[in-house]
């Protein structure tokens, strides 16, 4: 992350402000109309490149971490969808730099004037004091975002399942695998309907009512690790057939 830090730095520097000073509105206004479409562009696309290849990057360290961290191989983590979480605060954090050297390579320094000029003339504020701040809460939620991840897991071993979820930051949940009451595969009828079905999602249900559910869990990884569970417990996967409208309110 340091590095990739220094990278932006180096390559997009942070636009120092110019005290600005048109006599033409007109033009500035103009300027101002195709520079900030550019900008709005290059926002989006950074956003979206960004926060995908810090989640990537973030999910692979994350599998590292678990490989050299842990005692079984056995594992469910966050999928790469989870890490956008964080990836998207570092994007948005981060976003400044990168953009601002796009319109400066394409339009020219102008229109980074002008930029600031008709933002700063629109609220009759400056704005570094308000984004240094939101900045900081970005990074700050980011960094909140990676150590709730980092906790967040399912570990197997012979004997019990340990159970690290993110709603309990650094608080374990270990429960016997001959505590396990049933093992399920729940299938929603409506949703396997639609154009573009997501997962079914397997249950375990344990004796003393606590239950684990896989939706937020990679399919395939979780059907594995939950199979292997099964297998190695002689216990039956059951099918079940549930329906979503229930518990919305539809009739």
């Amino acid at each position: 992350l340091a590095l990739f830090i220094g990278v932006l730095a180096r390559y997009f520097p942070a636009f120092k402000r110019p005290v600005p000073v048109y006599a033409d509105d007109a033009t500035l206004k103009r300027l101002y109309s195709r520079s900030i479409r550019i900008y709005a562009a290059g926002f989006v696309i950074w956003i979206i490149i960004c926060s995908w290849v810090m989640a990537q990057i973030l999910h692979q360290i994350a599998v590292w971490n678990s490989a050299l961290l842990s005692d079984t191989a056995i594992t469910i983590l966050p999928p790469a969808s989870a890490w956008l979480i964080a990836g998207i605060c570092f994007a948005f954090a981060w976003y400044r730099g990168p953009v601002e050297g796009l319109i400066r390579t394409i339009m020219g320094q102008d229109a980074l004037v002008a930029i600031y000029t008709m933002r700063t003339g629109a609220y009759d504020y400056a704005d570094e004091i308000i984004w240094r701040y939101l900045q900081k809460a970005m990074i700050f939620l980011g960094v909140a975002a990676i150590f709730v991840l980092l906790d967040t897991g399912i570990y197997v071993y012979p004997e019990r399942i340990v159970f690290n979820e993110g709603t309990s930051v650094f608080v374990q949940k270990s429960k016997p695998m001959d505590e396990i009451a049933v093992v399920r595969l729940e299938r929603d009828t409506l949703n396997e309907k639609a154009i573009s079905p997501s997962p079914p999602n397997y249950v375990i249900s344990f004796r003393d009512g606590y239950s684990w559910k896989s939706n937020w869990s990679d399919f395939g990884e979780a059907e594995a690790v939950v199979r292997h569970i099964a297998r190695q417990n002689r216990l039956k996967i059951d099918t079940v057939f549930v329906d979503t409208r229930k518990y919305s309110g539809s009739n």
